[in-house]
């Protein structure tokens, strides 16, 4: 047997080109927790983690690059990957994230599938995930029944993380295309814990929504963002995944945009007492 000296898991395991695929499988091997369709997408995030705390990277950096920086990966910053889910047709009509195991899946190996974690940490800071993670595993350990185990596995993630933030991540999670199952006793639960929905949501939801293209233009404009190397017409071959989905959509328009305006606007009023504030006319403008 002649083994592979010069393959980089041997050489290079930790490198910038091909570390994403040691980090994703070292989180497969961490069984970490996850909400339904995210096993092969939050195992990218403890690479962010590492390289964000521990080597002193930038936040959206080492998010962008925690799928690897080859050109036929793209560089999604937690807006981007935002943008990349509000454009689609699941969520325009106010669907859940696809988690088929299809090509239609929009979950698995996409910084979407994963980054409402990203959210919370630069909302709340890393702590918020660091205690939700050790309480899930001393509660496994001591193999007793975690908050809001009644609640079944989505809304009592979503309860028990809240906790952890200090706020009702509820608005958050279902932006991020996993609906609650039963709103009204997850509602009721948050409340018995003194949780509500938080401001800083509802302003990064705001900010969000003013990202979403409403033209040809700006569209394109947010492909070359995430594709700044340009992938060749034989990374792009699917029109339902990756580079080749931009460029089979290459002909958006404000019709569309305004509908994951609208989604957008219809999932804050569904949490917040109050409509979003209309944007105010620029000076000189006609109202």
């Amino acid at each position: 047997f002649v083994g592979r000296s010069t393959d980089w898991l041997v050489n290079d395991p930790l490198g910038e080109t091909w570390s994403h695929i040691t980090y994703h499988e070292l989180g497969h091997a961490m069984k970490m927790t996850y909400y339904r369709g995210e096993t092969e997408a939050i195992v990218n995030f403890n690479h962010v983690y590492i390289r964000n705390v521990k080597e002193g990277v930038g936040f959206d950096k080492a998010f962008a690059e925690s799928l690897g920086t080859h050109q036929q990966q793209g560089l999604l910053t937690p807006d981007l990957a935002a943008v990349h889910w509000m454009i689609t047709k699941n969520f325009r009509t106010g669907r859940e994230m696809d988690r088929s195991r299809s090509q239609y899946n929009e979950f698995r190996y996409q910084h979407r599938g994963y980054a409402k974690y990203a959210d919370i940490a630069r909302t709340f800071g890393w702590g918020a995930l660091k205690a939700f993670n050790r309480q899930d595993n001393l509660d496994v350990m001591a193999q007793s029944k975690s908050a809001g185990s009644d609640l079944g596995n989505v809304d009592g993630r979503t309860l028990r993380m809240s906790m952890a933030a200090g706020a009702d991540l509820t608005v958050l999670i279902h932006f991020w295309g996993i609906h609650p199952e039963n709103p009204a006793k997850l509602k009721r639960a948050m409340q018995q814990h003194g949780l509500s929905p938080s401001n800083k949501i509802r302003k990064l939801l705001e900010g969000y929504k003013s990202l979403i293209p409403m033209d040809k233009r700006a569209f394109n404009e947010t492909y070359h963002k995430i594709y700044p190397k340009n992938p060749t017409a034989y990374w792009c071959w699917s029109p339902l995944f990756g580079c080749g989905w931009w460029k089979a959509n290459k002909n958006w328009n404000r019709s569309a945009g305004q509908a994951s305006v609208s989604q957008v606007d219809k999932i804050i009023a569904t949490y917040y007492h109050h409509p979003s504030p209309k944007p105010k006319p620029t000076p000189g403008s006609t109202p």
